[in-house]
């Protein structure tokens, strides 16, 4: 996956969600196969593979709309619902509750445009359990980029499901100070940062790909001095 590619895409699933809301509303099936089958794919589920994502998964509690594997084993739990559907108490509790079934330690709740993500296991209220959110339409696409690699692959089924709003979307595994970037010599048109020994280093975006031995960025820079991140602890 490339960063530039996901913001296509997301660019490409809000004109689709502004194109199409009404049929959207109405069915979770084309909810499904226009705006979260997409993105699923993008961050590295395979929607085809039966290894990697298992729809209609059956828990002991019910059937979840996708289990997303590692191993054979579930490690989240996505619930499905057409454009437009609030996602209230018993839509929350349900999907924790398919969880609860099976040991998984994440799950997600997606009307195709917003998306939330929960910490199963996680003591406390079903708001505390809620590791990260964003909206396809009313974020930026910078956000929602960040945001959505809390979904990515290689992540997820490594455990770092992220604690915490925003959440950090790579493994930082140093607690190093940041340095912030040299602005005479910042890449355009933008650049994210990973983490390198002690500090985070710059690479313009249109150079970036992750794959499953390096870490997911933490921080993008625009040329403006605009940045969307997170803070890295020492």
């Amino acid at each position: 996956m490339v960063l530039e590619s996901l913001s296509d895409l997301v660019e490409t699933l809000r004109a689709r969600i502004t194109a199409h809301a009404r049929p959207l509303t109405k069915s979770e099936a084309l909810t499904r196969y226009a705006l979260i089958d997409p993105l699923l794919r993008e961050l590295g589920w395979n929607t085809e593979d039966p290894a990697l994502v298992i729809p209609e998964h059956q828990t002991g509690g019910g059937s979840a709309d996708y289990a997303l594997l590692n191993n054979g084993s579930p490690v989240m739990m996505v619930e499905a619902k057409k454009l437009g559907t609030p996602f209230g108490d018993s839509v929350l509790s349900q999907g924790v509750n398919y969880c609860l079934m099976q040991g998984t330690n994440y799950f997600s709740v997606t009307d195709g445009q917003r998306w939330e993500v929960y910490e199963t296991l996680k003591p406390g209220r079903i708001d505390e359990k809620r590791v990260v959110d964003f909206d396809l339409k009313e974020s930026s696409p910078a956000e929602v980029c960040l945001k959505a690699l809390a979904l990515w692959r290689p992540s997820v089924q490594s455990g770092y499901g992220v604690p915490g709003t925003p959440p950090l979307v790579g493994d930082i595994g140093t607690g190093g100070n940041v340095q912030t970037p040299d602005p005479s010599v910042r890449p355009t048109p933008a650049v994210v940062g990973k983490v390198d020994g002690d500090a985070i280093s710059w690479v313009p975006i249109t150079d970036l790909e992750i794959d499953g031995g390096q870490p997911a960025p933490v921080e993008m820079m625009f040329p403006d001095d605009s940045s969307v991140g997170n803070d890295i602890p020492n």
